[in-house]
C-alpha cells in the first residue's frame, strides 16, 4: 500500500466529529447529535423496553442500540466472559427481545455475547447487527470477547459492522495475555480479602500489580492492522471504530482520546485507503446499518 506522507490538514479534516456535525446540520434545531445506548440489557430495562412497545415510556424511544449482555450471563443471553453458560446462547426471552428490537428499529449489539449467543442472534434477527466495541480474535487466539473470522464473515453477510475496540488487550496476543493474568491475580486477591471489585483497596492492588507487571504497549498501527484484517476478510463496508475509551484502561500510544484520531486517519491513508474508505470507517458504515435497522422496524 502507499506510504507517502499525509498532509496533517487532510488527517484532521477526516474526523468522526465532522461526520456528526454534517448529520446535525441535516436535522432541524439540532447542533450536536448524540446517540443513546444501553449496555448489558439488565433487569427492569427490558420491562421499560416492552412498555415502549405500547407507547407509554416514550423517552426510551430515543435509545438506538442495546448491548444484550455484559460481563456475565443475564436473562437474555450468555456472556463471552462467563465461565459457565446458563442458556447455551439465547434464552427464550432473548429470542423475544431480538424480535422486539427489530420491530422497534433498535440496533442489536453483539459485543460481549458468547459465540453461541452470537450465532443464535444472527439466526433470529431480521435486521443487521453491530459489534459496537470488539476486535478480531485472529490477533488474540482464544479470547471469545473478540470475534473470530467466521463470525466476522457472518456479520458481514447480515449487513452489519464490527467496530474495533482500542483496548490493548483486544489488539495483540501479548497485551491480551498480560491483561488476563492481571485480572486473574487481582480477582484472587479480591476474593481472598472478601472485597468487592469496586473497593478502593482492590483498585490500589490492581495499580500496584500493573506497576510490577505493565501491560505491553500497543500503537495506532495495531488498530490499523485490525481494520486491515476485517477489510481483507469482508471488505471496507463492514468495519468501524469502537474505541471503548470509557471501558478500557490501556489504549494504544498516540490514541488516548478522540483528539488523536487524526493519527489513525493518517495511518489509514498511508496504507492506501481512499478518503471515501476512511469516511466509511469513521462512521458512514454504522450510519448505513442504523438506517437499515430503522427501515426494518418501520416495515414491521
Amino acid at each position: 500500500m502507499a506510504s507517502e506522507a499525509v498532509p496533517p490538514e487532510t488527517a484532521r479534516r477526516l474526523h468522526p466529529t465532522t461526520l456528526l456535525f454534517s448529520i446535525g446540520r441535516s436535522l432541524k434545531n439540532l447542533v450536536i447529535p448524540a446517540v443513546l445506548a444501553l449496555v448489558g440489557g439488565r433487569g427492569s430495562v427490558w420491562e421499560w423496553i416492552f412498555v415502549v412497545s405500547f407507547g407509554v415510556a416514550t423517552v426510551l424511544a430515543v435509545i438506538r442500540y442495546i448491548t444484550l449482555t455484559h460481563s456475565d450471563n443475564n436473562h437474555i443471553c450468555d456472556s463471552s466472559y462467563a465461565t459457565e453458560r446458563r442458556w447455551n446462547g439465547l434464552s427464550p426471552f432473548g429470542v423475544e427481545v431480538v424480535a422486539e428490537m427489530n420491530r422497534l428499529g433498535i440496533m442489536i449489539d453483539v459485543s460481549h455475547v458468547s459465540d453461541a449467543s452470537f450465532d443464535q442472534i444472527l439466526e433470529h434477527t431480521s435486521a443487521p447487527v453491530i459489534a459496537s466495541h470488539s476486535s478480531c480474535r485472529a490477533f488474540t487466539p482464544g479470547f471469545e470477547r473478540n470475534l473470530d473470522d467466521a463470525r466476522i464473515a457472518r456479520l458481514a453477510e447480515n449487513g452489519g459492522v464490527i467496530q474495533i475496540n482500542f483496548g490493548s488487550a483486544f489488539l495483540t496476543a501479548e497485551a491480551n495475555a498480560a491483561s488476563i493474568a492481571m485480572w486473574l491475580e487481582v480477582g484472587a486477591w479480591v476474593r481472598e480479602h472478601d472485597l468487592d471489585w469496586s473497593a478502593p483497596e482492590a483498585e490500589a492492588h490492581r495499580r500496584a500489580y500493573l506497576e510490577q507487571h505493565p501491560i505491553p504497549s500497543t500503537s495506532v498501527t495495531d488498530v490499523a492492522d485490525q481494520i486491515d484484517h476485517v477489510v481483507a476478510l469482508v471488505g471496507i463496508d463492514h468495519v468501524g471504530l469502537g474505541s471503548d475509551f470509557d471501558g478500557v484502561s490501556n489504549v494504544p500510544d498516540g490514541l488516548s482520546d478522540v483528539s488523536q484520531y487524526p493519527g489513525l486517519v493518517a495511518e489509514l491513508l498511508r496504507r492506501g485507503y481512499s478518503e471515501d474508505d476512511v469516511r466509511k470507517v469513521l462512521g458512514e458504515n454504522i450510519l448505513r446499518v442504523w438506517e437499515e435497522v430503522e427501515r426494518v422496524g418501520a416495515a414491521s
